[in-house]
């Protein structure tokens, strides 16, 4: 016999343009529910692995009115864990999805046919259920089933770009929209909203429920700043610590961030604006015998010239991609005073050997050679740990001083 049971059902996120929603849909208790019954742990786990693909999302229960499917089902530690996507092409999609974000739709339940259970103390224990449908309802029997939080990114507003070269303050621009939306005491904040690409819906009147600010008021009008979009894409890859929001609401933020990427490399005409996520790291090499040139997904050293064979190096800055600690020509702190050292002993070395008496016909080496040899070894260990020991000038002055000392 199907059964259906309302459950505590809590919205991690709601994105109105991909028609998605996460959350919930049955948790798991060492209580009894209001029918006495106790779902135990893995009780999901076989109609999961077998009927996936014929549970369906249902309006009230209704299979005269399905409005989407499950996009994945986990069960984990707390209960099951839905992701789905409603049809938007559906009318009655949408509305279930805008009533869920706006907060109407509160409440969930799941219909199935219990397959294995026990009885301990007069305690029902579903063992194994198979799964039907998980339906947004309008009233739940359950009055303890109700959405918990809605956490989510903000929609895409399309804002306008300030020039790219301005400067960003994310304090200074924060306290301008807090001005602009009406002040601290009579302030909107559904426009106050629009500056942020994510925020906590649970508690929307709270000025920390509102992250990675992106806007500044320019002309009494709200202006995304490029810098400000910038930044937030670095915070999303870690820097400055990272932000704290919910893991499964970075996918929302990223693809909002996504769109005014897009909207900045129109504008500014420049196709090396890429999210930093969406970037494939390149590196334009350049051939130390041929001087044959090309670019390459692998690192320079670990490739051979197509032409010569010979060793390949760094020509410049890595492309489109991921940031090279050691790329340019900037050398580290401790490098610069190796390539110190090692110039002041190949002066010193071509000093002696210039006043070094002419010696006689020997097939042994010189101690100065013997000397330059060591040290040809320690500048292309240097060169290997820092390719910025590229410099023209250092490699004419070393090629010089070893030059010398091999006549």
């Amino acid at each position: 016999m199907l059964e259906r049971k309302t459950v505590q059902f809590e919205v991690k996120e709601v994105d109105e343009e991909e028609g998605t929603f996460e959350g919930y849909a049955a948790t798991f208790s060492s209580k009894p529910d209001s029918w006495g019954d106790i779902i135990d742990k893995g009780a999901f786990k076989k109609t999961i692995k077998e009927r996936f693909n014929r549970v369906k999302i249902l309006w009230n229960h209704s299979t005269m009115e399905p409005i989407g499917k499950p996009t994945e089902l986990t069960e984990d530690e707390k209960g099951l864990l839905v992701k789905g996507k409603l049809s938007l092409g559906v009318q009655r999609a949408r509305e279930v999805l805008s009533l869920m974000k706006d907060g109407v739709i509160t409440e969930m339940s799941i219909g199935y046919d219990t397959m294995k259970e026990t009885w301990q103390e007069g305690i029902r224990h579903l063992q194994e259920i198979r799964l039907w449908d998980t339906s947004p309802v309008t009233f739940a029997a359950n009055p303890e089933a109700v959405v918990l939080s809605v956490k989510k990114a903000t929609s895409f507003g399309n804002l306008p770009l300030a020039d790219r070269d301005r400067e960003w303050d994310a304090s200074a621009c924060e306290r301008r929209v807090r001005v602009w939306a009406g002040g601290e005491d009579n302030i909107n904040w559904n426009k106050y909203r629009q500056a942020f690409f994510w925020y906590d819906e649970g508690d929307p009147e709270l000025f920390g429920s509102y992250k990675l600010g992106f806007v500044d008021i320019i002309n009494n009008r709200l202006t995304a700043i490029p810098k400000g979009i910038f930044a937030v894409a670095g915070v999303l890859m870690g820097a400055r610590g990272g932000v704290d929001i919910p893991e499964a609401d970075e996918a929302g933020v990223k693809t909002h961030v996504e769109k005014y990427y897009a909207k900045m490399r129109k504008e500014f005409d420049d196709e090396d604006i890429v999210a930093p996520w969406n970037k494939e790291e390149t590196f334009k090499c350049e051939c130390l015998d041929c001087g044959h040139k090309l670019e390459s997904e692998k690192h320079c050293s670990d490739i051979k010239c197509p032409k010569c064979g010979g060793e390949m190096r760094r020509a410049e800055r890595p492309g489109p991609g991921k940031s090279d600690e050691k790329s340019g020509r900037v050398l580290s702190a401790s490098s610069l005073d190796k390539v110190r050292a090692a110039l002041n002993a190949l002066q010193a070395l071509l000093e002696a050997a210039e006043n070094e008496p002419e010696p006689v016909k020997s097939t042994l080496l010189t101690e100065a050679n013997k000397e330059a040899a060591e040290l040809e070894t320690v500048i292309a260990a240097l060169k290997a740990e820092n390719e910025g020991f590229d410099t023209k000038e250092a490699e004419r002055r070393i090629e010089a001083m070893l030059e010398q000392l091999r006549k």
